[in-house]
């Protein structure tokens, strides 16, 4: 007869990096990983808004030390992304950091939407590099740290989270089209990576309609708007917040039973 064990804390001690980190869903992930015990680390393009984000983080959490949070700039929107990735990578060891238990990609620009006739190249490549080009040559230069980490344990195995949409699902009237090819995309790529870099898993987190500073292109009004029809129409009667898409992510890491999935967290919305 097997007998009850106590349930481990998976991510006590753990190194977690967050790409992007300090936007709405990215601060709520490393609150939640930092209530778990975790060391949380994070990008941002602006050294302002990562200071003040870890600023945030300590002081909700005053019993953590700064080592617990710390931050370093990463701007994937620029032609020398690569090369600012190569510099975190840099830092990342210049300050110790060898090894990660775990990365999630969060990055995304504010939703570009274009009708079908206003697409050009150069749309196309802008609204493409920030989530997906800049995701995978996170996981080329980062990926040895991930393999630092050891063999996968049910204790801790590690994991690459990106972020997805449910656009890729179900979509949207009104020039969503390269948004759901990226968000598409990124569901495939998470499915081969896991084939090609296991056993490091690897799985995409899919939101749907969340209250996050990624409306923050639309005016107070027409954003309130947008959710509270929404909320009319969703079967949990709201649209997402925060707090509730972070667990989506931490069930990602601690779950080493998962990988090549795509985890759909979207108040329901694929049933309406």
């Amino acid at each position: 007869m097997s007998t009850i064990q106590r349930h481990p804390d998976k991510l006590a001690d753990r190194s977690v990096l967050l790409i992007a980190g300090t936007g709405g869903i990215g601060k709520a992930v490393a609150s939640a990983l930092l209530s778990r015990g975790a060391k949380v680390i994070l990008t941002s393009t602006r050294q302002a808004k990562l200071d003040d984000t870890v600023s945030q983080l300590l002081q909700l959490y005053p019993e953590k030390s700064a080592s617990h949070v710390t931050g370093y700039t990463l701007d994937l929107g620029s032609q020398s992304v690569e090369d600012n990735i190569k510099t975190l990578v840099t830092n990342l060891k210049k300050d110790g950091i060898t090894k990660l238990d775990h990365l999630i990609y969060l990055a995304g620009d504010p939703l570009p939407t274009f009708a079908l006739e206003d697409i050009t190249l150069e749309s196309w490549a802008k609204a493409s590099q920030v989530r997906t080009i800049s995701c995978i040559l996170c996981i080329k230069h980062l990926i040895p740290f991930l393999r630092a980490a050891g063999p996968a344990t049910a204790q801790c195995s590690p994991s690459i989270t990106l972020t997805g949409g449910s656009v890729s699902d179900k979509p949207i009237p009104g020039g969503w089209t390269l948004l759901a090819m990226i968000a598409a995309s990124l569901n495939g790529a998470a499915r081969q990576l896991a084939l090609d870099l296991k056993p490091i898993r690897v799985n995409t987190v899919a939101p749907g309609i969340v209250d996050t500073d990624l409306w923050s292109g639309m005016d107070e009004a027409a954003r309130n708007k947008l959710f509270d029809d929404a909320a009319k129409t969703l079967p949990t009667g709201r649209v997402g917040d925060v707090q509730d898409v972070a667990e989506s992510y931490l069930w990602c890491m601690c779950d080493g039973n998962v990988t090549g999935e795509v985890v759909r967290t979207n108040s329901g919305s694929l049933l309406v």
